[in-house]
């Protein structure tokens, strides 16, 4: 090749080499190896505000805060001393300078141009200021969340951590970035946990709180302690994230243990509970019986010589010994509801009425009483159980009543929400005070006297039991001399 085709090349090669830099989309800076300018394009003018005559053949240090501009040419000598590619960002904090004073911050690939008329080093230059904003509200965001933030690369090394993690785990933030994430596992678990996680890189994708898993973290002390984690992978420009949300669950670990306990003494009390309604079936019944027997038989011996007074002593323990059976009898149907396996089926609420009717026959006929189903619904749940649920409601309702006055029982039902059903049992009796609403339920409780109406103060317990055995709820709405309404909340069929 000739001189003249050489230089004709040279020359070529140089336009083509300025077109690209011109059109390229970053500010593009080419210096040589005394740091001088040789070279810039017109995104370069509009970053920095320099037309490019003011800034051709003056050092680079111009484009840099004064503050910075020392070091900056130490390290420039110390690139050209060794040059090599340096991507864009490469972690350094860089800034620029513009004409009129103000500073911003940029990030900036190098890339060495060896050429024959010496060494080049060639800057894309790139405004970074909408990137650290995103970077700072990131992090503002990453600081502000509830739970400890580890955010690792796919390498498995912690890239961020938030001061929560830093409280969680006991580092200090230093010691934890560019470690393996898995110093904060236990030992043994490390290279399981180290396979699960080049797993999750290989299909990243969200996964909740909790997920059924027993995971465990390592504090610097050396102690351990259960935790939840969250994934989620996290894109980004310079690759693919994992963020990890880590809670410490000691707390609910614990709570959960002391409510395993409780449930297995409410189990152990259950039982003994049972034991105590066998005992009472048997060896408390027994006694009673005879109590009564005799108290007859004293009766019939002492019948020529008994007195106004010894017959009445007579007929109270006669009394006594019957309201002790009465007790014994709602002790043992309270416990063979809580130990009745459900048969659970749809069953109209018309059909459980019928058969509370029939087992209250005789007590309607006595007192007259009507009682109406003015409902077609069906409820699921079990038939015995429910119908023992309404008859003693029912029997309540004609009980409860002013001297005289005709029990009237209206039952009816009407939808609740999804698949809920909710009956009511309204009645025409005395009524209950408002305050008094919220105790009637419980086990011997009772709002009048024996003399008035006679009673164990079990029915109503009885009737709360086999509504919570159905998962449902019971209340009442009640003014004095305004009868009394039952809400009763159940699985609609």
């Amino acid at each position: 090749m000739s001189a003249d085709q050489s230089d004709l090349t040279e020359e070529l090669e140089l336009v083509w080499f300025r077109q690209i830099v011109e059109r390229a989309p970053d500010a593009i800076v080419v210096i040589d190896s005394e740091g001088r300018i040789i070279l810039m394009n017109r995104q370069t003018e509009r970053l920095f505000g320099y037309p490019r005559d003011e800034v051709l053949g003056k050092a680079v240090e111009t484009l840099v805060p004064d503050q910075l501009r020392d070091g900056h040419a130490i390290a420039r000598d110390a690139y050209f001393g060794e040059p090599k590619v340096r991507e864009m960002g490469a972690n350094l904090d860089l800034s620029g300078r513009r004409k009129d004073g103000s500073e911003f911050p940029i990030e900036i690939s190098l890339s060495p141009l060896d050429t024959p008329r010496g060494l080049f080093a060639a800057a894309a230059i790139r405004d970074a200021t909408a990137r650290r904003k995103a970077q700072r509200q990131f992090r503002d965001l990453l600081e502000a969340a509830p739970d400890a933030m580890v955010i690792i690369d796919s390498q498995g090394d912690i890239a961020l951590v938030n001061a929560q993690a830093v409280r969680l785990f006991g580092y200090r933030r230093e010691a934890m970035i560019g470690r393996p994430v898995e110093m904060l596992i236990p030992e043994r678990l490390r290279q399981a946990h180290a396979d699960h996680r080049d797993h999750y890189f290989g299909g990243p994708k969200v996964r909740e709180m909790g997920a059924g898993l027993e995971l465990s973290g390592r504090r610097k002390d050396g102690s351990e302690f259960p935790i939840e984690i969250s994934l989620s992978p996290l894109d980004t420009d310079d690759g693919l994230f994992a963020t990890a949300a880590v809670r410490d669950i000691t707390a609910r670990k614990q709570d959960e243990r002391k409510l395993k306990e409780y449930a297995q003494t409410l189990k152990a009390s259950n039982v003994q509970l049972e034991q105590f309604a066998s005992v009472a079936s048997h060896d408390l019944q027994a006694p009673l019986r005879n109590i009564v027997g005799f108290n007859q038989l004293l009766q019939r011996r002492l019948a020529k010589n008994c007195e106004a007074d010894d017959q009445e002593l007579f007929d109270m323990i006669d009394q006594c010994a019957r309201r002790m059976q009465s007790l014994i009898d709602g002790l043992l149907e309270l416990s063979r509801v809580n130990s009745t396996p459900l048969k659970r089926k749809a069953v109209p609420v018309a059909t459980l009425v019928d058969q509370a009717r029939l087992q209250l026959q005789s007590t309607l006929e006595e007192a007259g009483a009507e009682v109406q189903c003015q409902s077609t619904a069906q409820v699921d749940g079990d038939e015995a159980l429910l119908t023992q649920l309404l008859q003693n409601l029912i029997a309540n309702g004609i009980k409860f009543q002013p001297e005289g006055a005709t029990p009237q029982v209206v039952i009816d039902a009407e939808p609740a929400g999804a698949a809920r059903m909710v009956v009511r049992v309204r009645d025409n009796g005395i009524g209950i005070e408002p305050s008094q609403l919220d105790t009637v339920f419980k086990m011997f409780r009772r709002l009048h006297s024996t003399e008035e109406y006679p009673g164990t103060g079990i029915g109503l317990a009885i009737c709360q039991k086999i509504v919570e055995l159905h998962d449902g709820r019971i209340w009442a709405e009640s003014a004095p001399g305004q009868g009394t309404t039952f809400f009763i909340d159940l699985p609609a069929a």
